[in-house]
């Protein structure tokens, strides 16, 4: 009989055979690439020191300025420790506090106008485990969950820690998922929560104004039969999109229409936690049943302040004028690396309407499809010799024949040079031999 080491061992070499095998430090030496593309940094506060953030957004108007106050008073009051602190406990014992619950409040205003409230999480990964569970309470409902089809695997966590059914949609259909609603009808259900994310991290799509107002809109057309609750992640939007930086929803002026708004902010905006926004009701039943919310030690103080801090800048002029730019920047590396691929399937005698099928997105973060792990391998070390770090992103993460590099833009292709560096290596790449086994398979 194997012993579980020699079974471990097993199971982590046929990862190494099948390309899948992970392993860390391979991103922890980014200072050394001339271009990180790898990470969610799309406004570059990374690269910035605490000064520069804060002198920016102090003289900078945004939605944001009672915010501001409040990290100034605490900044003041803040006693000399060189690191942050931890909170000392979660946020229903000890780790609350006045400085907390005033940023809360803070938020509070902003959308009263909207009859939502705000409730910090530790992460987008607490946030997504601790809601979808709170529903098992309510079983003489019968709750179901309706997912889009690549929602992210900490949603999919929370659903199978609820224990409630569900279905998964096809992606970004709102055909299948009204067929869906349906047969819930049909089954008795009484309560639908329709999931999805703003913008989806693999392929870089968007879902559209239109396709928000009709889930909207499905809400009030089935309100006699079933309750919907709509829930948004807007995990790659918040900090790019928004009068307020909160994401596509709040772009669409939806705030009020949707029942949970998730909006981690480690990415864009570069900190930790997330922010629920969600109904006073709906905060009150989470405050009181979301166990990781109830028995998590709560983010330190200084943390919370830091993502504050951060959310401040994105909303301000400068901040958005940039995440304009590197909108625009990306939408016009699509066409250009479109255009490669059709010339380059023109020269094989293949038809070049295929092209589209390599690159994808229509925001900050483009998918270039190379069609197995090997060849992610294979380009991944193209790039990273070149100086260019990207993301690599392999099957089980997406489905077979999807793998793909992902190209996240930031602002260090603000600078001219840089875009055209990129530009250039990717014409390189597509003209390489190698990347002639992607195109024929």
């Amino acid at each position: 009989m194997k012993s579980f080491n020699e079974t471990i061992t097993n199971f982590l070499d046929n990862l190494k055979d099948s390309k899948n095998y992970r392993f860390l430090g391979k991103y922890s030496n980014k200072e050394a690439y001339r271009l990180d593309l790898s990470s969610n940094d799309y406004l570059g506060l990374a690269s910035l020191d605490f000064n520069t953030v804060l002198e920016q957004t102090k003289n900078s108007s945004s939605y944001y300025q009672p915010l501001q106050l409040i990290i100034q008073d605490y900044l003041k009051d803040k006693k000399g420790y060189s690191l942050p602190k931890g909170s000392t406990g979660s946020r229903l014992l000890s780790g609350d506090n006045h400085w907390f619950n005033s940023v809360e409040s803070s938020l509070n205003q902003i959308l009263k106008p909207y009859d939502k409230e705000v409730l910090f999480y530790n992460s987008g990964y607490h946030a997504n485990l601790g809601i979808i569970p709170v529903l098992k309470k309510f079983k003489e409902l019968k709750p179901l969950i309706l997912m889009d089809r690549l929602m992210h695997a900490s949603f999919i966590d929370g659903v199978i820690l609820s224990e409630l059914p569900f279905k998964r949609f096809k992606h970004n259909d709102l055909n299948d998922l009204k067929s869906k609603i349906d047969q819930a009808v049909a089954d008795q259900h009484r309560l639908i929560v329709i999931a999805l994310e703003s913008i989806y991290s693999m392929d870089g799509d968007n879902i559209s104004e239109k396709s928000f107002i009709e889930l909207v809109n499905l809400k009030e057309a089935y309100k006699d039969k079933l309750d919907i609750l709509l829930y948004v992640d807007e995990a790659h939007a918040v900090g790019m999109f928004g009068k307020h930086s909160l994401g596509l929803v709040d772009k669409y002026n939806l705030l009020n229409k949707i029942d949970f708004v998730v909006c981690p902010l480690g990415k864009a905006t570069n900190s930790s936690g997330a922010l629920v926004i969600t109904s006073s009701i709906i905060k009150e039943l989470l405050v009181n049943t979301s166990r990781p919310l109830i028995y998590s030690t709560s983010l330190g103080i200084e943390t919370v302040m830091a993502s504050s801090l951060h959310l401040c800048y994105a909303n301000t002029q400068f901040a958005k004028e940039k995440a304009s730019l590197i909108i625009g920047l990306a939408n016009d590396f699509r066409t250009n690396i479109i255009s490669y691929l059709e010339n380059r399937l023109q020269e094989m005698d293949l038809d070049p309407n295929r092209a589209n099928e390599y690159v994808g997105g229509e925001n900050q973060i483009v998918s270039f499809v190379v069609k197995s792990n090997a060849m992610v391998d294979l380009a991944y070390n193209f790039f990273k010799e070149r100086g260019i770090l990207l993301g690599a992103i392999k099957s089980p993460t997406v489905a077979k024949n999807k793998e793909r590099l992902r190209v996240c833009f930031n602002t260090n292709l603000l600078d001219s040079l840089e875009y055209k560096f990129l530009l250039d290596s990717f014409r390189d790449f597509i003209l390489s031999k190698d990347f002639e086994k992607a195109l024929t398979s």
